[in-house]
């Protein structure tokens, strides 16, 4: 027996059985569809195919597999809803229209649209009801008067039980008619348009889809479910809740702020998005999760960038054939008359190809031509297919098998001048975006005056430069190592860029014009620029790398880098890459040498881009310089394929471990060598992926070269599907199961498993619903983005340790002592934390200049900012602590009022000082601004530097948070969060503990918290971890745990073959950490007497001072 794929339709058209001898693609599908019903080019990426038995979304790219007989019974629909059923209408035609209105009715009539048919909307689907009689009454040429319909033909199976439509709502249904059909303007068009837009307001979710997924929260377990609406009032985008739950949804993110989408084999997919860590979501099965990354690459297709797949894995087809003709979609003869304008530069012979907006198989061709009366004119030649897929020009004999090849017989043998296609762009902004909000185009744009940029003018006295350090000397410019001196004890280190005394007359213009593009660049992959001194002599002051450019490092280092390194550096530079694009600017010097190193760890490689200083290629970089510019390198810089081409060689010599390429041939050989279209041999031991995007990077055809957010998107896959045990968790979640010994009882609890069977969790002890988390991958991820190296700031943490396992309204945390009961709420509800009558500490909005992000979490992000008075005078640099604007919600909001009700109360030079707290338009917390950054940053950067940050430097860091601990126990404060990631480094070494969003006063000597939160497990004594006990000895054990992090330079405090989950059980064998190497004796048996397993033998801050004192003598 044959197969075959029957698609249904909603128009009351006959269906269409398709047959074939192997398999059928389901976009042809849809499109012969489309011909069929009449809907244009335009509008054909709105629909998709979809099975009603199991309720399936397909792919574009699917193939129905049909050559042992199999059957398809398959429904054609509308799958991505436009912002506007008015402007949908006017930009595609009215038999889409009537198919989206019949398929909206189908849904209602058949009971899809469930909250028409639940509680109190019931009722308003009688507009609809009465819409649709209109409706028919005006097909039917009747009148209400005339026309004889049973009312109860017009609503679900559902309401038809209810008795309300039978005995109260029929004169209301008749007098609904009687007033629309004055109103219906006698066109039935315009009736099924009012349908639509009704049904729209009365059901914001309509034409959503809901996933039910599993996420998994440091090694639990939870099913959700996930919805995607890019236009939901309050949510949207992407949104999410803890199935079955009742809380508030969760926003992820929008539409727009994706970034790209990768899929594994285990059905995990990473969502990786603008405005926050990547996202983690598991499938039930393959083709759930094709469902889920096909819907959001269309609606990322046709909000944002038509031409573009957010996932490699599931590329469009027609999309395929596009790029391969460099042809642009139905975009219209205006828009490309004007990009014609545009990119010809009035250049005989330019030429864009594009599909008809309304005839499938049919193309033109706008050429530009000067005439002889020198003025412009576009000349349009139209091209059809047949049915033999062969294409033929109207008016012009001959068919062939291309496009490509009749344009350039016609060329050759007519004369007709077709000399270069542009083709399609990312960037183009065409009637093709259908999704596309109307304030998406202005939301980001910004002026220059209007950004962010923290650049300042630095006085020329403000550096003072190292004389031990030699300048590094280019071509044109040198870089000096210096200091900038920000007040008398406060001073960091910096690089200076000026000019060489014999350019810096000759190029000072270029200079200048060069400092002026980059001091607007900000991005993490980007060295970052501080500002400018423009005197003695004019210099551009960037941040001090001081492991130096990647080419040497790679040389020096090759024995102790994995792959892995090189995957993540490629995929940091990538980064850099796009967002030059995004900023439509070019870099022209992407070379390993001007890559330098941010950070180098045993879970990380850190990479930033460096500026392209004053650019003059010579022979030398011929490799780095596309084909198309070999006749005139300078051509080069101002190009983004050619840097996209530069990647690729950049590329090729991280994988080749900084090597330089033909090293040793003479550059006569190395240009003959490109002449004859030869381009280098790959690495040895090169992965197959790698050597397939350097080819891309590399393509001839400079048009056909992979663009920066496809580079990204495919590094990441790697990275995400090949690398994916590379991370660690840094977080997990305390288990209320365990059990302390010898408080309790003396049997060890069952350690859930990590992934448990999931189909209804057990959420009941989760009565109010959970925030959603900065989730951490899956067992074997990739990347955990709640790991300690990636998340340090240079304030308070912007995350106060709220999770996924926080409650939106938590219950009060009873703490139970043999005298009394002590009640604390978590969330900080009750009114004797929040004094908001305290006006002296309050902040007006307007004496706050926010200067640029320097950190974030998940829930909040910190601004640097300066603070003046009410006077608008003395200004004072100050870290701004604020609730990212998705996470408003009054829990976050006391939150945030909490901690600073705690550290307004402190007053100690080893803890950061609070300003005050801005309540008017958003709760702000406002800091004292702490230059150097976190502490385990800075350990990090001298680890490879040990003999600049000796014994005397470590014994000072701990020390000095030693006597900022002691001064929070005199205060019966408990911070719970203390480790090298809270502490701040200041000027000559000094410490300051920050990010007080987990302390707790305490009127005890203890307390037990009883709510779930995602908690720093590692750093956490044994009874915090098993009873939720928390003490200032259990302080003095996260202490132990930041000495280890501060003698090891800033390892990561993980037992060896310890999961987090059994952490609880190691602790209780007795194992602990290692002695860090190098480490003195001495302070290893401080770091043991504070991880004593009975908190009573542990020594208190006081006794910790004490012996600090002597060791350091000793030591030092």
């Amino acid at each position: 027996m044959a197969g075959a794929v029957t698609v249904e339709f909603y128009s009351g058209k006959e269906s269409l059985t398709f047959n074939g001898e192997d398999s059928l693609v389901a976009e042809d599908l849809i499109i012969e569809s489309c011909k069929y019903l009449k809907i244009g080019p335009v509008a054909r990426p709105l629909f998709s195919l979809w099975n009603p038995s199991d309720s399936l979304w397909f792919p574009l790219n699917k193939e129905f597999e049909i050559k042992n007989g199999q059957q398809w019974y398959l429904h054609l629909r509308l799958r991505f809803k436009a912002p506007s059923v008015k402007d949908l209408i006017e930009k595609t035609n009215v038999h889409l229209l009537n198919y989206y209105f019949h398929q909206a009715r189908n849904d209602f009539l058949e009971g899809r649209i469930t909250e028409l048919c639940q509680g109190q909307l019931r009722e308003s689907a009688l507009g609809l009801v009465a819409t649709d009689i209109i409706r028919v009454m005006l097909e039917k040429q009747e009148t209400p008067e005339t026309m004889k319909l049973n009312s109860r033909n017009f609503i679900p199976p559902v309401l038809k039980k209810n008795p309300l439509w039978d005995n109260f709502l029929c004169d209301p249904l008749q007098k609904a008619v009687s007033r629309g059909w004055k109103n219906c303007r006698q066109n039935p068009e315009f009736v099924k348009e009012k349908y639509l837009q009704q049904l729209t307001e009365l059901v914001p979710d309509y034409g959503a889809e809901l996933h039910s997924v599993l996420i998994d929260e440091s090694g639990k377990v939870y099913e959700v479910d996930l919805v995607v609406n890019p236009y939901h009032p309050t949510y949207p985008g992407i949104r999410i809740r803890v199935k079955k739950s009742k809380d508030n949804w969760t926003r992820i993110c929008s539409i727009e702020e994706l970034c790209y989408v990768s899929m594994r084999s285990d059905e995990t997919v990473e969502i990786s998005r603008q405005n926050g860590v990547p996202q983690y979501v598991q499938f039930s099965g393959k083709a759930r999760m094709h469902s889920f990354v096909s819907l959001l690459d269309g609606y990322y297709r046709l909000s944002e960038k038509w031409i573009f797949n957010l996932c490699k894995d599931l590329p469009t087809p027609s999309l395929q054939i596009l790029r391969t003709m460099k042809c642009h979609g139905p975009v219209g003869a205006e828009f490309a008359h004007l990009k014609l304008e545009e990119k010809a530069d009035k250049t005989d012979g330019i030429y864009i190809l594009r599909e008809s907006e309304t005839t499938y198989d049919h193309y033109y061709v706008d050429v530009w031509t000067n005439t002889k009366q020198n003025s412009q004119n576009i000349s349009v030649y139209k091209i059809t297919k047949n049915s033999n897929n062969m294409f033929a020009m109207k008016g012009w004999e001959g068919s062939f098998p291309s496009i490509a090849e009749l344009l350039s017989h016609h060329a050759t043998v007519n004369k007709l001048n077709f000399q270069r296609c542009i083709p399609p762009s990312e960037y183009d902004k065409t009637k093709l975006l259908l999704c596309r909000q109307d304030n998406t185009d202005n939301s980001s744009l910004k002026t220059r005056g209007e950004c962010s940029c923290s650049a300042q003018c630095i006085p020329h006295d403000a550096i003072v430069f190292s004389h031990s350090k030699s300048k590094l000397s280019g071509k044109f410019t040198v870089v000096a190592q210096g200091n900038l001196r920000r007040s008398c004890t406060d001073s960091r280190a910096v690089a200076v860029k000026m000019l060489r005394k014999d350019t810096k007359v000759s190029h000072l213009q270029e200079f200048l014009t060069q400092c002026d593009k980059i001091l607007y660049w900000q991005h993490d992959a980007i060295v970052s620029t501080i500002g400018m001194i423009l005197t003695n002599p004019t210099s551009l002051v960037m941040e001090w790398l001081p492991i130096g450019t990647l080419d040497k490092y790679l040389q020096s280092q090759q024995a102790s880098l994995k792959e892995v390194d090189l995957v993540e550096a490629a995929y940091h530079i990538a980064r850099a890459l796009w967002y030059l694009e995004e900023q439509h600017v070019c870099h022209g010097n992407i070379r390993c040498h001007n890559i330098l190193i941010a950070s180098h760890t045993e879970s990380s490689f850190k990479v930033k881009l460096a500026d392209p200083g004053l650019i003059s290629y010579t022979d030398a970089d011929i490799h780095w310089i596309p084909p198309e510019h070999h006749s005139d390198y300078s051509g080069a810089s101002r190009s983004n394929l050619a840097d996209v081409y530069a990647y690729g060689t950049t590329l090729w010599e991280i994988l080749s471990y900084g090597s330089k390429p033909m090293a040793d041939v003479p550059s006569k050989e190395v240009k003959d060598w490109y002449l004859r279209h030869n381009t280098l041999p790959f690495p040895p031991n090169c992965r197959k992926e790698m050597e397939n995007l350097i080819e891309e990077c590399w393509n001839i055809d400079q048009d056909s070269r992979k663009r920066p957010q496809a580079i990204v998107r495919d590094v990441n896959q790697i990275l995400y599907e090949v690398y994916n045990s590379r991370r660690s968790h840094s977080y997990a979640v305390i288990e209320p199961t365990a059990v302390i010994e010898p408080e309790l009882s003396p049997s060890k609890p069952t350690v859930p498993s990590r992934r448990p069977p999931v189909k209804d969790p057990p959420l009941s002890k989760f009565k109010n619903v959970f925030k959603w988390p900065v989730t951490g991958p899956f067992k074997g991820f990739a990347y955990n983005y709640l790991n300690q190296s990636r998340s340090m700031t240079n304030a308070s943490s912007a995350n106060s340790g709220s999770s996924f396992l926080t409650a939106e309204t938590e219950q009060s945390i009873v703490l139970e002592t043999s005298d009394s009961l002590i009640s604390i709420s978590e969330n900080g509800d009750a009114a004797e934390y929040i004094n908001s009558s305290d006006l002296s500490w309050v902040i007006e909005k307007e004496q706050l200049t926010l200067r640029g992000k320097i950190g974030e979490g998940f829930y909040g992000e910190v601004s640097k900012a300066t603070l003046t008075d009410r006077f608008g005078f003395v200004p004072e640099e100050v870290a701004v602590k604020r609730i990212k604007m998705n996470n408003q919600s009054p829990i976050c909001v006391n939150e945030l009022k909490r901690e600073m009700e705690i550290m307004k109360k402190l007053s100690h030079k080893n803890i950061v000082q609070i300003r005050g707290l801005v309540e008017e338009p958003e709760t702000m917390l406002v800091m004292e601004y702490v230059n150097n950054g976190s502490l385990l940053n800075y350990l990090q950067s001298f680890k490879n530097q040990k003999d600049k940050l000796g014994y005397s430097d470590l014994f000072r860091f701990a020390l000095g948070i030693a006597e900022g601990m002691a001064y929070l126990e005199t205060q019966n404060i408990v911070h719970r969060d203390l480790a090298a990631r809270n502490i701040l480094v200041g000027s000559a070494n000094s410490v300051k503990i920050s990010d007080f969003g987990l302390a707790q006063v305490i009127k005890d000597h203890y307390y037990r918290m009883k709510t779930e939160r995602n908690l720093p497990v590692r750093w956490y004594a044994i009874e915090a971890i098993i009873a939720q006990k928390f003490s200032h000895k259990s302080d003095v054990w996260s202490y132990g745990i930041t000495l280890w992090e501060i003698f090891s330079y800033g390892e990561n405090p993980q037992i060896p073959d310890v999961p987090d989950i059994a952490l609880h059980e190691a602790l209780q064998r007795g194992q602990r950490l290692a002695k860090p190497p190098d480490c003195p004796g001495v302070v290893y048996t401080l770091m043991r007497m504070c991880w004593e397993l009975q908190s009573q033998n542990r020594p208190d801050f006081g006794k910790i001072i004490e012996l600090l004192r002597q060791y350091d003598y000793e030591c030092t």
